[in-house]
């Protein structure tokens, strides 16, 4: 099974992004996205729509989150899975008070989603809390950490969470959700998570957590330059 995470940018790489979606579709399983895009145009950008990408991956059944952000025009989490694969379980959890973020900025509050596949597997994917330039550890970093740990803790089969975490190397925070499973980041030394067109200070934000019970066929990050993240994808069996 293969399974692929991405923060889409908003869907702002707008014909790439459809070109990487339309090549990786037959081969790829589950998709995770972070920045969702909405309906929406904002700023008179041209960009990808929630619609469309549903509609390049007809083939896959939605469990994307229903609500949307920044007056429509940022959806957040998408989470699309084939289907022939059997879920018996969607779902998410609220991870931060919503109602002390303002909906009209980037400080968005973050829910976790989720799905149970017919054979018991947890799949996570989540995108974590911007709180400055930094992706240090902070307050409302640590307690987020915990809560996501805390659901996991709920179940015992094998778990598979993704996303852009927003976390350097060497929080605490990321310290935490690495307990009790593998970082495949770490594990198979990936440099960055970052395009080389976009510059930031730490190349890392993305990140793939597996259960030790994971049969991790090959890992790897995908050279697509289609956001300011680059995609990464699992091949993975239990």
């Amino acid at each position: 099974m293969k399974m692929t995470t991405l923060n889409l940018l908003r869907g702002e790489i707008r014909e790439p992004l459809a070109e990487f979606l339309k090549k990786h579709s037959a081969e790829t399983d589950i998709f995770l996205f972070q920045e969702m895009p909405g309906p929406i145009s904002r700023n008179g950008i041209s960009f990808l729509t929630s619609a469309e990408i549903k509609n390049i991956l007809g083939g896959f059944n939605n469990y994307s989150k229903s609500y949307s952000r920044n007056g429509g025009h940022l959806k957040d989490v998408g989470f699309f899975v084939k289907k022939d694969i059997g879920v018996k379980e969607s779902g998410e959890v609220e991870i931060h008070d919503s109602s002390i973020f303002n909906e009209e900025t980037e400080h968005l509050w973050r829910d976790l989603n989720y799905v149970i596949l017919d054979n018991g597997q947890l799949i996570v994917n989540f995108h974590g809390l911007w709180d400055g330039s930094d992706k240090l550890d902070r307050p409302r970093r640590l307690e987020q950490s915990k809560k996501i740990k805390a659901f996991l803790d709920k179940y015992s089969g094998p778990q598979i969470m993704a996303g852009d975490f927003n976390l350097w190397p060497g929080t605490e925070s990321l310290k935490m959700l690495e307990e009790g499973m593998v970082n495949l980041i770490d594990k198979y030394r990936i440099n960055s998570t970052r395009p080389s067109s976009f510059h930031f200070p730490n190349k890392y934000s993305d990140y793939v957590f597996v259960s030790p019970d994971i049969n991790v066929k090959d890992f790897k990050v995908l050279p697509d330059e289609v956001s300011d993240h680059l995609a990464l994808c699992l091949d993975f069996e239990i």
